[in-house]
């Protein structure tokens, strides 16, 4: 299979060769704008598959989301997000999950300082604040666990004021998962998912936050979910979670489990980091590994469920 790798510009060193060495690949670097770029390689019809790992966030100034609109206006077979649940806000998150009877940290986006305590006035302390949107632990802080209303109004103040808004909810105290789901390109509506990982936190830490997330000299481990019941229990949430977002090629739920053994997403992220080096593995590598097939049953299930997709998206078109 011939795969095109899009990446962004700023690549800092990443090449993808020790997971692709059995593909015929090669890796194009996309600046924007990305609609005639990848139009001139679609009319080449070099690549069987683009393997989209442009992640760029709205506030960020490289590519994302209009390389996956380019993608699906050219309906070229691509993995990863598409354009409807390529950034889904915490509280698009919360409403789907609410409607679908699933357990989320209930918070709300809060933007004021006079609307800091009426809409946090229902939550329960101890509460989290974090980025609007808090995708790499930005901005978080082992600080960003507040236990009263003026530890919250000083985190409240230091988010807003760099992100314009704060996203305030409340913490679950208690233990937290990862949980990888795949497209599924023999049946979409029934989605593969990986066995689950734990986060074993260095002592004296019990969330993810940037300062262990990104030091990789702070001990912290991930460590293989083993308890039978526990692994179907995460992998059906998390299976809902994907089917009930309409989220497509893979994504990562972040899901925390209190003392009572109830599960709440704290998210699901439909760009999670992959293909880092094995010093720097994220939970979707080790789960990746978890699985006999590892990454040759990855890539198996993304690509061909990307062509899956685009013939899906042609025959729709057709009508």
């Amino acid at each position: 299979m011939r795969v095109c790798v899009l990446y962004d510009e700023e690549t800092y060193g990443f090449t993808p060769a020790a997971f692709l060495k059995d593909f015929d690949w090669e890796m194009i670097t996309l600046s924007r704008p990305v609609k005639n770029k990848l139009a001139a390689l679609a009319k080449e019809n070099r690549f069987d598959v683009y393997f989209n790992l442009c992640d760029g966030a709205a506030d960020e100034d490289y590519p994302g989301l209009d390389v996956v609109q380019a993608l699906e206006e050219l309906n070229l077979p691509f993995t990863g997000a598409s354009s409807n649940c390529y950034d889904p806000t915490r509280e698009e998150m919360q409403s789907v999950a609410g409607a679908n009877g699933i357990g989320f940290a209930r918070g709300y986006n809060v933007k004021t300082s006079d609307d800091l305590e009426k809409l946090t006035s229902d939550l329960r302390y101890p509460l989290m604040v974090k980025h609007p949107r808090s995708y790499s632990s930005l901005g978080m802080t082992r600080e960003s666990r507040v236990e009263t209303a003026d530890q919250l109004r000083v985190q409240f103040e230091r988010i807003s004021s760099e992100f314009g808004s704060a996203r305030v909810e409340e913490f679950i105290v208690g233990r937290e998962f990862n949980v990888f789901i795949v497209d599924n390109p023999d049946d979409l509506s029934k989605p593969f998912v990986y066995p689950p990982t734990e986060l074993i936190f260095p002592e004296g830490h019990d969330f993810w936050h940037a300062d262990i997330k990104w030091d990789y000299s702070v001990p912290f481990e991930f460590r293989e979910v083993k308890d039978a019941k526990l692994i179907l229990r995460l992998q059906d949430v998390g299976r809902r979670m994907y089917l009930a977002m309409g989220a497509t090629g893979y994504g990562r739920c972040d899901v925390r489990m209190n003392e009572k053994g109830e599960l709440f997403i704290l998210e699901i992220n439909p760009n999670g980091g992959i293909l880092y080096l094995p010093e720097e593995y994220g939970p979707a590598d080790y789960m990746i590994l978890y699985d006999a097939d590892g990454y040759d049953g990855f890539f198996d299930r993304i690509f061909r469920s990307a062509i899956v997709r685009q013939k899906m998206r042609a025959a729709k078109r057709a009508k």
